[in-house]
């Protein structure tokens, strides 16, 4: 199996950190993630994995979660601060699932129990008519604000000019894979502290779909933002710290 992850801080506590879908690895962005997340550097061991690259046409949400669980349990992880993003909040729940021995608390971030959104169908048709322009455009104005938008979108020709065709098939797999996903019915079987977090002002995730999975949830607490997109977690100033004071709360 071919999983790439990064690994930076010094901490004594371990927190795991899965990206939402996107258009290339994010591990080829080390330097960046590091950047954002230099707050933890203290406190946590921090890892941050991709998606598995060798993968076939299918490659489910469910198949996702066992290749990272393994991933933990190859690296020795455990008693994991999970912190899940959009996609990567999907992985997280069906690890919370299927290895909640593993994990100490989660925060879900823009994220769902079940995907209904229509943007993936325009994104796959896009990659059908391999247009990395087109893809790259439509799914960076899903996700950010319109003020964000303008201040990206100079590099956003660096991103599609680097896509080649297996960039594109990849990434139709891994969409794909967010449209069969659906636990909602089992969401009362994780008992995990978790945290969701998202915007009110989300393209991508309704505000409906984010308190139902914190409804849904035992242990489950919810903050929305105003004015922000599904990419809160890169454009709330405090939205770090927010994790940061949900992992320290009644640890002893």
């Amino acid at each position: 199996m071919e999983m790439n992850y990064i690994k930076f801080g010094k901490g004594e506590r371990t927190m795991v950190i899965l990206p939402g879908l996107s258009l290339k690895p994010v591990t080829k962005s080390a330097a960046s993630v590091k950047s954002a997340y230099d707050c933890f550097n203290k406190d946590y061991t921090v890892y941050l994995f991709d998606r598995r690259s060798d993968i076939a046409d299918s490659y489910s949400i469910d198949e996702m979660a066992e290749d990272t669980i393994a991933m933990f349990k190859e690296l020795g992880l455990k008693d994991i601060y999970l912190f899940g993003v959009s996609q990567g909040g999907m992985i997280a729940q069906v690890i919370a699932l299927k290895a909640p021995e593993l994990i100490r608390k989660m925060v879900l971030a823009s994220t769902t129990s079940a995907f209904k959104t229509g943007a993936a169908e325009e994104w796959l048709s896009f990659v059908e008519e391999k247009d990395a322009k087109k893809l790259t455009q439509a799914f960076a104005k899903m996700i950010y604000t319109p003020g964000t938008y303008k201040k990206y979108k100079p590099f956003l020709a660096l991103i599609y000019k680097d896509m080649n065709e297996e960039d594109l098939r990849k990434f139709s797999v891994y969409a794909k894979a967010c449209i069969d996903f659906d636990v909602t019915d089992r969401l009362n079987e994780i008992g995990i502290p978790t945290l969701v977090l998202g915007s009110r002002d989300d393209k991508l995730i309704t505000v409906e779909e984010m308190e139902l999975l914190q409804d849904k949830l035992p242990d489950g607490e919810i903050y929305l933002y105003d004015g922000y997109g599904h990419a809160v977690y890169d454009e709330a100033p405090d939205f770090k710290n927010r994790i940061m004071e949900f992992y320290a709360k009644n640890n002893t």
